[in-house]
């Protein structure tokens, strides 16, 4: 990250994604623009991850809120702000 204003976040994992992880919860330093924050997030936790997480897409809440919602907004983060991750579920009875 080549900004010098930064701000340190929280990450917690729901479902299935917590056995891909040591610890309930990481901290993570970065910007606090989420538009710009998210792909640093993003790669942060990919690299926490025990093994590869399987693709199939997972839900971004912060502080209880969409992502996707708040980078409409242009939303900036502050610190302690909450990042949950939530897998998609599918299935059923066919």
């Amino acid at each position: 990250m080549a900004t010098s204003e930064q701000v340190t976040i929280t990450v917690s994992f729901s479902g299935w994604l917590s056995a891909y992880f040591e610890a309930d919860m990481l901290a993570i330093p970065t910007t606090p623009r989420l538009a710009d924050a998210l792909t640093d997030v993003m790669d942060h936790v990919m690299h926490q991850a025990r093994r590869p997480i399987p693709q199939g897409g997972m839900h971004i809440f912060v502080n209880g809120v969409p992502a996707q919602k708040l980078m409409k907004e242009d939303y900036r983060l502050s610190d302690g702000d909450e990042f949950t991750f939530v897998p998609v579920v599918a299935g059923g009875i066919a």
